[in-house]
């Protein structure tokens, strides 16, 4: 039958050229096919709800206005009203590139705006004196409508926030509590944006930069000296602030926000330290920022 065939050079070069065709073909259909699927999965992230009623939201997918960053702060957040205009723009350029970066994790029942940008806000606040200032180790972090369990088998805890591996968590009811009330010397998203900043530079910067770090050692050994006068005074400082260094640090930095004054009366040096760490000095109100 082979002999049969009219087989030549011509006829096979068109064969080759129609079978390369359809190969083409195959590939560019498969692509758009698995395009189109990454796409949707894409799209669903943003607003994916999971049966445990959680929404999924890329930061640089969100597209919040100018207008609605402002709307907010001007609402919710007092230490960006007090800032000079100029430094209104600056805080409200970080706060967007924050979002942009992050993956946020929140409960269906909560507004989608508000808490990405009074999230971020506060992490903004930490960081304002600093340079780098988006925490790029932690890419998620997660909203608990109130006060949750610890993923602990070996014990019972109740907790407002915590930071683990690449999440922040913060239970939203005790975050706004801090945010209603400024002066009371207890914001948890404060609080555990602190861990996350000593994470940030000590761990997952392995130390590289060397000032940030001496300067935090400066922080550290103030904290320390504090620490030990638990056993003769106690101002301030509530109960598990002295259950380590660790939260030590996370609560100095609550009260170094809201009660700055009072923690220059009692503690000048450890406030000092605190100041030139985070190249704030919150006591000024309108141009907290050192260095301009």
């Amino acid at each position: 039958m082979a002999d049969n065939f009219p087989w030549n050079s011509t006829v096979g070069i068109t064969l080759i050229f129609v079978a390369a065709i359809f190969i083409v073909t195959s590939i560019v259909r498969i692509y758009r096919i698995i395009k189109g699927k990454e796409e949707q999965s894409g799209s669903s992230e943003e607003s994916f709800a999971p049966a445990d009623g959680y929404y999924f939201y890329n930061g640089h997918r969100l597209n919040l206005s100018d207008t609605d960053i402002i709307t907010i702060l001007q609402k919710y957040f007092p230490y960006y009203n007090f800032l000079e205009p100029c430094l209104q723009a600056k805080f409200k350029e970080r706060v967007r590139q924050f979002i942009s970066v992050k993956t946020f994790i929140i409960p269906q029942d909560e507004t989608y705006k508000e808490v990405p940008v009074l999230l971020s806000a506060t992490a903004v606040q930490l960081t304002f004196g600093l340079d780098d200032f988006a925490l790029s180790w932690f890419k998620y972090v997660q909203v608990h409508a109130e006060e949750y369990l610890a993923d602990d088998p070996h014990a019972f805890r109740i907790l407002a926030g915590h930071v683990e591996g690449k999440t922040i968590t913060i239970a939203w009811n005790q975050f706004l509590n801090g945010v209603k009330d400024v002066a009371d010397g207890i914001n948890v998203g404060l609080h555990e944006l602190a861990h996350a900043l000593y994470y940030q530079h000590v761990v997952a910067d392995n130390g590289r930069e060397k000032i940030f770090i001496k300067e935090l050692g400066e922080v550290m050994e103030e904290g320390e000296e504090v620490y030990e006068l638990k056993k003769t005074t106690q101002v301030l400082f509530t109960d598990y602030a002295y259950k380590n260094l660790q939260e030590f640090w996370a609560e100095s930095i609550e009260i170094f926000f809201e009660k700055p004054e009072t923690m220059l009366t009692y503690y000048p040096a450890l406030y000092s330290s605190i100041k030139e760490l985070l190249n704030q000095d919150p006591i000024n109100k309108s141009n907290p920022l050192l260095l301009n």
